[in-house]
């Protein structure tokens, strides 16, 4: 039996088009950067391609969840409201320090 699925990370999907092995499960092209928070993901991208040296718009932000996929940061919101991974005074955009 599979255990209820929920957001374990921040993340960043880098979809350059190339393809890569040990990607989550739902990303075909491009990888996925994980960390504590969006910034130490920034940080990781920023230490393997260099600063300056990757293309802002090939970035989404969103979440790894417990079953190895990456849902940005809509969809994160969602899986997080639906189970009740947020608080009850959430409102906008998710955070990982929204996260319980």
């Amino acid at each position: 039996m599979k255990s209820e699925e929920r957001l374990m990370c921040s993340a960043l999907w880098y979809c350059d088009d190339k393809q890569y092995e040990g990607q989550p499960i739902n990303i075909e092209s491009g990888f996925v950067v994980c960390g504590h928070r969006h910034h130490n993901c920034f940080a990781t991208l920023v230490a393997t391609m260099g600063y300056g040296n990757y293309t802002k718009s090939l970035i989404t932000q969103g979440f790894l969840t417990t079953h190895n996929i990456f849902l940005n940061r809509k969809r994160s919101k969602e899986l997080a409201i639906r189970i009740g991974q947020v608080g009850n005074g959430h409102n906008g955009r998710l955070y990982s320090e929204d996260l319980k």
